[in-house]
């Protein structure tokens, strides 16, 4: 089993992160969890499957603005 980890790194506190995958909010609980450590925003995905594959997007926003950052995932490998 492999975990998954995207981070958007960020150099102002308060920022509050939205990730997104294929243009759907990701829910939160059980393989999914935001974790926020010093500046950092992380999505960690839980023994990560084919169907965990997509795009990606992390939404950044406090009083300044917003701004996004979009990856591609992809997941080799057989569903178990």
């Amino acid at each position: 089993m492999f975990t998954l980890l995207l981070r958007l790194v960020h150099k102002h506190y308060g920022v509050q992160c939205t990730w997104m995958k294929d243009g759907k909010m990701v829910k939160m609980g059980g393989r999914f969890e935001i974790v926020y450590t010093l500046g950092i925003c992380s999505l960690e995905v839980a023994a990560c499957e084919p169907s965990d594959a997509g795009k990606y997007t992390c939404i950044a926003e406090n009083s300044q603005g917003i701004e996004e950052c979009t990856c591609k995932v992809t997941v080799n490998g057989k569903a178990q």
